[in-house]
């Protein structure tokens, strides 16, 4: 009873959030939409040629390490202004006045990670598995879908870290840790290339090698990391002024 009243509480703030969005979703639609049609301009040549070595894929490994976690997140109000009103602490504020769990609130926050990140994932893939010429005959659909499950799972591995910090920290913050977060993508990127090393490259050989225990790992490395975040949140609010 107890773990069915949790999901319930959790459902509940799922659909408080998203539920109310309709027409507001386009903007997040949009947006998803044009990283989408961006990124078969710039992955196209990592499924189509096989020719080129792992220091060429650079600007590949950058887009898809900086964006891929973007897409757990649905673009609203709240999101856009999280700088100037640190909507994040208002919107925690007003959920700890309400006769709802600490436990609930972070597991509803998980789901509505979760369900940003199928849906968006998913039109981000389709999109790219439909616009760039010759994939569908490069790649067999349960290969590619192995693939984007497991871009998804890394998804939800950075999440993690995004989870922790929007709940933990003002706007400002925020702010500054996804700056830090890019510039290390880009220092990242940059080093597998001086490396000859491909990121994008290796999961694409890896998921069709593996076309299921790859994905599957991630994933299982993706919910340790929002359990992490679960632990690591609950004893940071224990000492934190929300107001």
């Amino acid at each position: 009873m107890i773990i069915v009243q949790l999901m319930r509480d959790a459902w509940f703030l799922v659909k408080a959030e998203y539920g109310g969005l309709r027409y507001k979703y386009f903007i997040s639609l949009i947006m998803i939409g044009y990283f989408s049609f961006f990124g078969t301009a710039i992955t196209g040549d990592l499924f189509t040629e096989t020719s080129k070595n792992g220091s060429e894929y650079v600007f590949q490994d950058f887009f898809f390490l900086s964006i891929i976690p973007v897409l757990g997140f649905i673009y609203t109000r709240k999101s856009m202004n999280y700088i100037r009103e640190d909507s994040y602490t208002t919107s925690l504020a007003r959920m700890r006045c309400m006769p709802i769990s600490f436990n609930a609130i972070m597991t509803g926050r998980i789901l509505q990670l979760i369900v940003a990140m199928l849906i968006n994932g998913c039109i981000f893939f389709v999109v790219q598995y439909l616009m760039i010429d010759g994939l569908k005959f490069q790649l067999s659909l349960s290969m590619f879908a192995s693939f984007s499950l497991t871009w998804m799972g890394y998804g939800l591995i950075i999440s993690g870290l995004y989870i922790y910090v929007e709940l933990s920290a003002s706007g400002k913050q925020y702010l500054l840790f996804t700056c830090i977060f890019m510039a290390v993508t880009i220092a990242f990127s940059i080093g597998c290339k001086m490396l000859n090393w491909s990121v994008m490259r290796s999961s694409l050989e890896m998921t069709n090698t593996m076309p299921i225990l790859t994905p599957l790992v991630v994933w299982v490395v993706g919910a340790i990391s929002l359990y992490a975040s679960f632990i690591a949140v609950r004893h940071r609010l224990a000492y934190r002024d929300l107001m």
